[in-house]
């Protein structure tokens, strides 16, 4: 049939954001500080082993992660998050509340801004 595509991407762009392996409690503040959004991201749950098949499949604005779990293998995270534009935010899982959402939360919106230019929304 003339105009259908066997492509399973989208016709039109959602934006994403992924997390990675995230402890309840996190993402729990994770869901807060998204929904805080101008316009909330389809939230993708991925554990570390699934991590780089989960970026590759939404390219997302941002990937999450705890900071200890970022320490891991920093500089292979921020590779992931280059590979497909995405802000890499880590955060550390003891500071604040409102510590964590006064840094994220900014750093969100313009991954967001940056993602609907990269995407051609903009």
């Amino acid at each position: 049939m003339p105009g259908q595509t066997d492509s399973t991407l989208p016709s039109f762009p959602i934006p994403s954001v992924v997390i990675i392996a995230p402890a309840a409690d996190m993402l729990d503040l994770w869901l807060e500080i998204l929904q805080q959004m101008k316009e909330v991201p389809s939230i993708q749950l991925t554990t570390l082993a699934d991590a780089a098949t989960a970026v590759a499949r939404w390219r997302p604005l941002a990937l999450l992660f705890d900071q200890e779990l970022f320490a891991f293998d920093a500089k292979e995270f921020d590779a992931l998050g280059r590979d497909v534009g995405a802000q890499v935010i880590a955060v550390d899982a003891r500071a604040g509340k409102d510590a964590i959402v006064a840094t994220v939360l900014p750093q969100l919106e313009a991954a967001l801004t940056r993602w609907r230019i990269r995407e051609g929304l903009e």
